[in-house]
């Protein structure tokens, strides 16, 4: 797989979940519930910014390192990130959860 194929395929998943929230969202939205910090946590929260007011974003990660890394480059892109002990204290803090 190439370097093109694995960008579009994360796009392509990204949209999707664009596309999701567009339909099944409510408008009015507490915080955007995250459990990981790769790449795709990171390309849903963008791709759910042109659809949702919303930047209040919780995240648990596995690696305290790549969650720091994941809330400075939340907060970079003009959200409010929240680092969270667990995943149930994401889900008690937002309405979404990717």
């Amino acid at each position: 797989m190439t370097i093109v194929e694995v960008y579009l395929t994360n796009v392509r998943t990204a949209v999707a979940g664009q596309i999701c929230a567009k339909y099944l969202v409510p408008s009015t939205l507490s915080g955007i519930g995250i459990l990981v910090t790769g790449i795709q946590a990171r390309m849903q929260v963008v791709f759910l910014s042109s659809l949702l007011r919303c930047r209040n974003v919780f995240v648990w990660g596995r690696t305290p390192k790549n969650v720091r890394a994941y809330i400075m480059d939340m907060e970079s892109r003009g959200f409010d990130a929240s680092p969270m002990p667990s995943p149930g204290a994401v889900a008690e803090n937002c309405s979404l959860i990717i």
